[in-house]
């Protein structure tokens, strides 16, 4: 049976549990026998140095102040973003939260804004001609 969703080259499960019902059911897994020592140890690493959670806003598809602001100011901007599909959301989120220097934060922004007041994809940020 396909899925209607694909990541990649492999086809996801639309009924499979996402990455927030993971979380809330892993203490569970080791009394049951499904997690092993190591896999616990890399979970409780994940907690301590916050890539446990570091997707979360992602995932929720919360919009960042600078974003907003971006897109508030460019006519048709916000709808344009509202109206890509969650997983091309999610894309931009991942690549404006993953900028590691300020200026490159800022140049992603400004691009995600320019590309949706000109009313053209979202996706088309990462498409090589």
């Amino acid at each position: 049976m396909k899925s209607g969703r694909s990541s990649g080259s492999r086809r996801v499960d639309p009924r499979a549990p996402g990455p927030e019902a993971t979380k809330s059911v892993w203490p569970d897994w080791r009394p049951a026998g499904l997690l092993s020592d190591a896999g616990r140890h890399a979970i409780e690493i994940a907690q301590a140095n916050g890539s446990w959670n570091s997707l979360d806003a992602i995932d929720a598809l919360v919009l960042p102040d600078d974003l907003a602001t971006a897109l508030a100011a460019r006519r048709g901007a916000r709808e344009q973003f509202d109206a890509s599909s969650p997983a091309v959301r999610r894309m931009a989120l991942a690549w404006v939260y993953g900028a590691k220097r300020p200026q490159t934060r800022a140049a992603r922004v400004a691009q995600v804004a320019a590309v949706a007041e000109r009313s053209e994809p979202i996706a088309s940020l990462w498409r090589r001609d």
